[in-house]
């Protein structure tokens, strides 16, 4: 007999039926939960947006690519990783006392520490686990509380290339070298693809041909592919 059962003028449920209501109340929670991540992800997606649009500067890329292999190539270093934190970098310059705006004397960049997730090549090492000082150029100095208000930490690809390398390149002195070492900056504006559900999403900015080149395509895919070019190095 059952341990709860129908008494005549009662409205005491049976098993059964706590079990349907049981199973309506799984559906509708989980469908909340499905709806409440979408909206989530389009909040965070758009607040990147914000992030990227933020540093985004009309035809100051110096380098632009138009594929994944041509940019892996030229890159020192290649990891899957996150921002973690914002702040106030170096600034070079001086002001300019009869400029309308002295302070466009100066040149900003803010410091973003980027935590390595994965490494998926390139000649200079990293490890897992590490974190770098990936230096940001900010167009203006307000720039920065844009940043630290968009920052959304979500997983992506960056292209890099290391200040020492380059200013050994240029014939710098040892210690000017030595000290560049420790600050990177992307390749390019198409140097970092975010993973947004799942999709390989590029920054505001990128080449048009570059962007054409990876629609569609998952994050996990551009990932494989990265990896491949750069093996074949």
């Amino acid at each position: 007999m059952s341990a709860v059962s129908h008494v005549r003028g009662s409205t005491i449920p049976t098993i059964r039926t706590l079990s349907i209501w049981g199973t309506v109340a799984l559906v509708t929670a989980m469908a909340l939960v499905a709806v409440t991540s979408s909206i989530a992800g389009q909040s965070n997606r758009a607040a990147s947006d914000a992030f990227w649009q933020a540093l985004s500067v009309e035809g100051a890329s110096v380098e632009s690519y138009e594929d994944l292999a041509s940019m892996s190539e030229s890159s020192d270093l290649v990891v899957r990783g996150h921002i973690r934190n914002i702040d106030l970098g170096r600034q070079f310059g001086e002001l300019v006392p009869e400029w309308p705006n002295p302070e466009e004397g100066f040149v900003h960049y803010a410091n973003a520490t980027l935590v390595i997730d994965d490494v998926l090549g390139g000649p200079v090492a990293a490890a897992k686990g590490d974190s770098l000082v990936l230096e940001l150029f900010l167009p203006s100095r307000d720039r920065l509380d844009i940043l630290q208000d968009k920052s959304t930490g979500e997983t992506g690809i960056y292209w890099l290339r290391n200040k020492g390398v380059t200013a050994a390149m240029l014939g710098k002195p040892r210690d000017v070298v030595r000290s560049e070492t420790q600050f990177w900056r992307l390749i390019s504006f198409e140097g970092v693809i975010r993973d947004f559900d799942g999709a390989a999403v590029p920054p505001i900015g990128a080449d048009e041909m570059f962007v054409e080149s990876i629609k569609d395509r998952s994050f996990t895919s551009v990932e494989s592919a990265t990896r491949e070019v750069l093996a074949a190095e």
